[in-house]
């Protein structure tokens, strides 16, 4: 732990600079309580392996945060820039290859905190672990401790706790409540944050899921100190407003597909052939969808069958939802002077 994550103001687990921590611990206190200093310490971790062991601790959080701004485009949000890890505000200043220099507040909206959810809990590699963690109710830990020396017997047990038998269970012990109290309060509820500071006020982003329906929401400004309950009240009705309107549908279209030419080909043009899939989403009445076929020109021989030709759009209220390859059917070979001299043998000698 540095001191600089030691110093991080309240709501903290309460490090002091030189203790040690399991990651995995952290992670309960991240998301269960919300720990601001437990952040830092995960954040600073993480961004040395990119920024290299001798990076500061400003250096690396920044490095962390960095990689934060591209998950979180790569996933989407066209309106978050992250510059904490623990949500509390900041400015960044950025000066440009001009050398104009701009300001950039920490920021994001409730539609990319809804998006990052949905990721967490449908589309990311360690969904299972994200809700494993946070629908734990109660998380207890320990620090660590480095065991005896190497030339000495490690006490009994060292080992089992994932820190390799240098390390052993410290003296300072540590307890996390979950304070996601939504959980109990719906059925389906399947996980979610809350997040409190002076200028947002009272923020809630969760996902509940019933049957076939997955949804996910944010709330943010839910109210101020006096109104900490009105984001479950929220909540209820925006779940329940999308379970009473929004039912499942495959939005795939089978679309008739033209032929494309092809130059300097034994064949004038080559079929084509839309990738066959599921598009499941859910949808309400007022909700539409169309498709844009988004095709080359021309293709140049040799053409090979499974070559990409195009595209096929799928828009949902006229933006862009996903993008399906549109592929050529079969080979068509190369116009040559070879091809030539044996389509005229074939003729004269046949």
């Amino acid at each position: 732990v540095s001191a600089y994550a030691a110093g991080m103001p309240k709501v903290r687990l309460g490090v002091r600079q030189g203790q040690v921590f399991r990651l995995k611990d952290l992670l309960y206190s991240l998301m269960l309580e919300s720990h601001n200093d437990s952040a830092v310490i995960i954040a600073e971790h993480i961004g040395r392996r990119f920024a290299g062991s001798g990076a500061d601790s400003e250096e690396a959080v920044l490095c962390f945060a960095e990689k934060m701004n591209e998950k979180a485009e790569e996933i989407g949000c066209t309106d978050t820039f992250f510059i904490t890890p623990n949500g509390l505000d900041a400015i960044l200043a950025e000066t440009d290859e001009n050398g104009q220099t701009t300001q950039r507040q920490h920021s994001t909206t409730a539609a990319d905190l809804a998006r990052i959810m949905s990721y967490c809990v449908t589309a990311s590699p360690k969904r299972e672990e994200f809700l494993t963690v946070t629908r734990t109710q109660e998380y207890s830990f320990t620090d660590y401790v480095l065991a005896a020396p190497a030339e000495e017997p490690a006490p009994e047990g060292a080992g089992s706790s994932g820190m390799g038998s240098a390390w052993k269970a410290g003296g300072n012990s540590y307890s996390c409540t979950n304070h996601n109290a939504f959980l109990n309060m719906m059925e389906g509820a399947l996980t979610g944050k809350t997040g409190f500071t002076s200028r947002a006020g009272y923020c809630y982003v969760g996902a509940l899921r019933q049957g076939e329906k997955t949804f996910s929401i944010a709330l943010l400004a839910c109210g101020w100190p006096g109104n900490k309950s009105w984001k479950w009240h929220d909540a209820r009705l925006l779940y329940e407003y999308g379970l009473e309107n929004y039912e499942k549908k495959d939005i795939y279209r089978e679309e008739t597909l033209p032929e494309l030419p092809v130059t300097d080909g034994t064949e004038g043009t080559v079929p084509l052939l839309q990738e066959r899939t599921e598009l499941p989403l859910l949808l309400c009445a007022e909700d539409e969808v169309h498709t844009q076929l988004q095709l080359a020109d021309s293709l140049c021989a040799p053409v090979e069958a499974g070559q990409t030709a195009g595209w096929q759009n799928y828009y949902v209220n006229h933006a862009l939802y996903a993008s399906l390859p549109v592929r050529a059917a079969e080979d068509v070979g190369e116009w040559t002077f070879r091809y030539c001299l044996e389509k005229l043998s074939e003729m004269f000698f046949l």
